[in-house]
């Protein structure tokens, strides 16, 4: 039976469930498309993508292997490698995003100098995009290595501002990931068009390896995203991330907090000028000594159980600033490089970085079916990769691992948005086919359900209406304009009960029903209670991340029981924003059995809004992904929760 032990506590003062406009999108769905012969990995492709360095016994690149010349495996499992894309022959496209934060001030001359020297290194039908985050996240500019915009633009940087790290990082993730042709595949340094195939004739869009280069101190000061959220994206990606530490990143540690980078930029300035002196001398932050990290992935991590996996990446960011950006690396198969403290090793990091590239070949292969589960969970299961070598001598560097899941969040958000766009050009008909896919791709999406209720209800389909309302109160319960609709589709189908309780939800959740209470007395007797439950005491539940994905579909299937729970119960009200809180209800979770019947043991802490512990109670939930079961259970300590107030 394999056990994560999770020490994580859901911070509860991070930022709640947005306002409902238009649904958010972060990534647009893109369909596959063929290559020549070759198909490319996409959200909606099967096929997995492996980055894969490959050494000689010099630690100098190998070129020129074929799928003859690997052997690859999936759980132990050998696999049939479908294609290679190979170094010497397939382009990059590659972010470089740098860190312009105050702390990199004394390296900002041999960053940026070198960051164009490594431009120089790099070929002709590369593409490279410059970011840099300090005060903001820039846009970034795509460019060929040899475009002087983009060289201008890497010289000219001004260095200000705070450290976003892992907001900057999920962001460049999504803006590599969604790279496509950017600029002009296939163009000469002149940019005209470049020919390939005997006579000149015209050739398909090349295939094009991925690559994401992080320049930083490794310190994180303003992110709103957790080090937990960054770790998500990194296992999650097919990008393999290439950390060049620099200044800080080698000589400091932060303590094992895990908040956002608010919370910590906070901290620092509380304890300004001199706070790394006085965490030195307080011992809260640990030195990192190991200067230089040679990972590999295929005898190390491979083999590590899902606690070990779990115990590393919560301690990594505790152990220091270098550690946090290796393990960025390792889970996605790139390298941590170390930046030194001078522009001379500096300038060895990047041709450092250089040979990796060089090496780096793309191994694509369809995985055996993952088994079906009867209900979706949003389960993100851990596979195991092995790459191997015919040749003994080579040295291999691969991801350890990738998640696959049941679910896929990037397609369903794209369909939401499509429906959104659609009702609002009232083409409300049509918008249901997009919202159907949204909850194909993901049936926790409350926001599908939404929408698709507001469809139906333009549409005069009002039963309809009703059940998608109540389905997205039942994922997004606390949300005041779901409770809100949800009792409006309910009045008009006459079901004055339902329309009772949803105004009340909503009312609650901070949504003015005055007018709708009255609409329904016109009709139905109010709740002889009605004063009393508009009164009850709010509570607020943050989110939780957890650095590993296989947790967290667990966790998020605990935060959605509580917080129906409480929705549900006469005594409190639910609101998704701190401010309008009464009292903070906290998850702190001992331990999660994720094989099987996922099973959690933790406990219920209230605390008032200055963060005092007024109460807490243990509890166990035996099957978090049976809804009855698991309601029962956190209903039972609400109840005695209640009782422990009134006698308070």
């Amino acid at each position: 039976m394999r056990i994560a032990t999770l020490t994580a506590v859901v911070a509860f003062i991070l930022a709640a469930v947005s306002g409902l406009g238009a649904a958010p999108v972060d990534q647009q769905e893109r369909p596959a498309q063929a290559l020549g012969q070759r198909p490319v990995f996409g959200a909606d492709v099967s096929m997995v993508m492996v980055n894969v360095s490959v050494l000689d016994g010099e630690g100098l690149p190998v070129e020129g292997l074929t799928s003859d010349d690997f052997i690859l495996l999936e759980d132990g499992v050998p696999q049939t490698v479908s294609i290679v894309l190979n170094p010497s022959e397939v382009p990059v496209d590659m972010v470089i995003l740098m860190d312009i934060s105050g702390s990199v001030l004394v390296d900002q001359i041999a960053m940026k100098r070198d960051a164009v020297t490594l431009l120089d290194a790099l070929k002709p039908d590369d593409c490279v995009c410059f970011m840099t985050f300090g005060n903001t996240i820039s846009a970034g500019i795509w460019g060929r290595p040899h475009d002087e915009a983009l060289r201008s633009t890497i010289l000219g940087t001004q260095v200000r501002g705070w450290t976003p790290l892992y907001d900057a990082m999920i962001v460049a993730i999504d803006r590599i990931e969604q790279a496509e042709d950017e600029c002009g595949t296939g163009s000469g340094p002149d940019g005209s068009a470049r020919d390939s195939a005997p006579g000149g004739a015209d050739r398909a869009p090349q295939e094009r390896r991925k690559a994401l280069v992080i320049i930083t101190d490794g310190g994180d000061t303003s992110s709103q995203a957790q080090f937990a959220a960054a770790v998500n994206a990194a296992s999650m990606t097919n990008v393999p991330i290439f950390p060049v530490a620099v200044g800080t990143a080698l000589t400091e540690g932060q303590g094992a907090l895990m908040g956002t980078g608010e919370q910590r930029r906070q901290q620092r300035i509380a304890a300004a000028p001199d706070a790394s002196v006085k965490a030195r001398a307080s011992g809260t932050a640990e030195p990192v000594t190991e200067r230089i990290h040679e990972f590999d992935h295929t005898t190390r991590v491979a083999k590590q159980s899902a606690q070990q996996r779990w115990d590393a990446r919560r301690n990594s960011y505790g152990r220091g600033l270098a550690d946090s950006l290796r393990e960025f690396a390792d889970i996605s198969g790139g390298k941590f490089v170390n930046g030194g403290e001078s522009a001379a090793s500096l300038r060895i990091a990047y041709n450092e970085l250089l040979t990796w590239l060089r090496s780096s070949y793309v191994l694509g292969y369809y995985p055996p079916p993952q088994e079906m589960l009867r209900t979706y969970r949003g389960h993100a299961v851990w596979h195991e990769l092995e790459v191997r070598s015919r040749v003994a001598s080579f040295r291999l560097y691969a991801r350890p691992g990738y998640y696959r899941s049941d679910i896929d969040r990037t397609a369903s958000t794209g369909a939401v948005q499509a429906g959104v766009e659609m009702l609002g050009a009232n083409e409300a008909a049509d918008s249901l086919f997009p919202f159907a896919r949204a909850l194909q791709e993901d049936p926790f999406n409350w926001q599908a359900y939404f929408y698709r209720g507001r469809a139906y209800g333009v549409l005069g389909r009002f039963q309809e209406a009703q059940a998608d309302f109540l389905a997205a109160a039942r994922l997004g319960p606390g949300i005041g304009p779901v409770h809100q609709f949800a009792s409006i589709a309910s009045a008009d189908i006459e079901e004055y009960g339902t329309a009772w309780k949803h105004a009340i939800r909503a009312q609650q959740a901070g949504v003015e029903m005055m007018e709708q209470f009255e609409a329904l007395r016109q009709v139905s007797p109010e709740p002889a209670d009605l004063e009393k439950q508009l009164e009850v005491p709010r509570l607020y539940v943050g989110p939780a991340v957890v650095p590993d994905p296989e947790a967290q579909a667990i966790l998020d299937a605990v935060l959605r029981g509580i917080r129906r729970a409480i929705s549900e119960s006469a005594a409190f009200g639910l609101v998704t924003q701190p401010q309008a809180a009464n009292y903070y209800l906290r998850l702190q979770i001992s331990s999660v059995e994720t094989e099987g019947k996922p099973r959690v043991k933790g406990s219920l802490e209230l605390l008032e809004t200055s963060g005092g512990r007024l109460y807490d109670d243990g509890f166990t939930l035996q099957d978090v992904f049976d809804d009855v079961a698991t309601g029962r259970v956190l209903s039972g300590k609400l109840r005695e929760l209640a009782a422990w107030m009134d006698r308070r």
